[in-house]
């Protein structure tokens, strides 16, 4: 197994920077999960913002499938975000 050790405070340094790194990956994931959840509660603001969160990270067909039922509900904003979405 390769390891690497950074020498004196740049090892720590880097630890803290692999931490930051990955309490901002799972914040997001969590982040995401809670909109999900409020989003399928009915809470509309939260379904605009996840769609949005989704498209600017690319999962567009995710954003499509949170939007499209309140499109399908006669919901104008959800039907002008639709539209606003790069092609899946």
């Amino acid at each position: 197994m390769l390891t690497t050790t950074l020498p004196g405070p740049w090892a720590g340094t880097a630890w803290q920077f692999r931490h930051a790194l990955l309490q901002d990956h799972l914040a997001r994931k969590t982040y995401l999960q809670h909109l999900r959840t409020r989003a399928d509660a009915g809470d509309r603001a939260a379904a605009f913002l996840l769609a949005e969160l989704l498209a600017g990270q690319g999962r567009v067909d995710e954003a499509i499938a949170v939007l499209r039922p309140r499109a399908d509900a006669g919901d104008g904003n959800a039907t002008d975000l639709l539209a606003e979405l790069p092609p899946g």
